[in-house]
């Protein structure tokens, strides 16, 4: 069985890359042939624009590697934040397991969590009853 919180981690960040890469050198390729094949060899200045083509993809990858290290860290913020939710509704199913119903989940992130959590609460407060008697 796959870890689920590593694998989607891995394969969200590989596919944007990936895909992103892929874009970005074959606009690059294409754009550069493109321009190419609109130049008469007589243009002394070819060099020139090649230089400047290059420069500007140059500070396109720039900023793509900024935005890709900005969206790295907050994905791996959201990720973290993730995790440490799961965590703690898994700490709460272990005790709960152990029949120990006074247990307190500490939901902060994720709203979702915090629903599922309360249907647990629930759900315990039944057992706890159904015990007593």
């Amino acid at each position: 069985m796959l870890d689920l919180k590593k694998d989607i981690y891995k394969k969200f960040f590989v596919a944007v890359i990936g895909l992103f890469s892929v874009v970005f050198a074959l606009a690059y390729v294409l754009l550069k042939d493109l321009l190419l094949e609109h130049l008469s060899p007589e243009h002394d200045n070819i060099l020139q624009i090649l230089d400047s083509y290059n420069t500007i993809w140059a500070e396109v990858l720039f900023a793509f590697v900024l935005f890709g290290i900005v969206a790295f860290l907050y994905i791996k913020k959201l990720h973290d934040a993730l995790l440490e939710d799961l965590q703690h509704l898994d700490e709460y199913m272990q005790e709960i397991n152990k029949k120990n119903y006074d247990a307190i989940i500490q939901i902060q992130h994720y709203t979702e969590f915090l629903k599922i959590s309360l249907i647990f609460k629930n759900l315990v407060k039944r057992l706890k009853q159904k015990e007593k008697k």
